[in-house]
């Protein structure tokens, strides 16, 4: 009888140590050495569970989508369409700075002008995200015109990534409240639409 595979173990712990190497040592610092120290294995157990730097950082932004996109996309089933998406508005601009994720993607953010694999990945998150925020303005506000409403989202989507950017420079952590009420006076006009 073969052996258990450890892929569904394995991958995740390792992803995990990629992304608190990326935090310590940023994108260039996060070597496959590194992640192996940080995960306490073997490099040659990266390498077998991850692959090579490029699959690693491939794995490591479809590990993030589903940790983040996925999350929101699940807040607020169950509730009115406008709590859903309030709920999701505290979430984007909520704790910031001690959000890894949001870090890790502002971290990545900052290698993807030399790496078309980050860059596309990365594109493709805040893509999702913007469609995430345009179902739920959908839900909220039917009758909203769909251009203003996508308008809206990526408007939002700016704001939250902005707002993580200034909050890893030393911003005061009440800009993320000044952010958010700025997203809402955003959402707040297509109810006039």
């Amino acid at each position: 009888m073969p052996r258990p595979s450890l892929a569904d173990t394995r991958r995740p712990q390792l992803l995990e140590a990629y992304a608190r190497s990326l935090l310590k040592h940023g994108s260039e610092g996060a070597t496959l050495d590194r992640i192996a120290v940080e995960a306490g294995v073997t490099r040659g157990l990266v390498r077998h569970y991850l692959g090579n730097r490029a699959d690693v950082d491939r794995a490591l932004l479809d590990h993030i989508r589903r940790r983040y996109v996925d999350g929101l996309r699940a807040l607020g089933e169950g509730s009115s369409p406008s709590e859903g998406l309030s709920t999701t508005l505290d979430i984007v601009f909520g704790g910031s700075t001690n959000d890894p994720t949001a870090r890790l993607v502002d971290t990545l953010l900052g290698a993807s002008a030399d790496d078309p694999v980050l860059r596309d990945g990365l594109r493709f998150i805040y893509l999702e995200l913007e469609d995430l925020l345009d179902a739920k303005l959908l839900a909220a506000y039917p009758r909203a015109r769909p251009k203003v409403r996508r308008r809206v989202a990526y408007g939002i989507v700016c704001l939250a990534g902005m707002n993580e950017s200034l909050a890893d420079l030393g911003f005061p952590t009440d800009r993320s409240d000044a952010a958010r009420a700025c997203a809402r006076s955003l959402v707040a006009s297509l109810g006039s639409t």
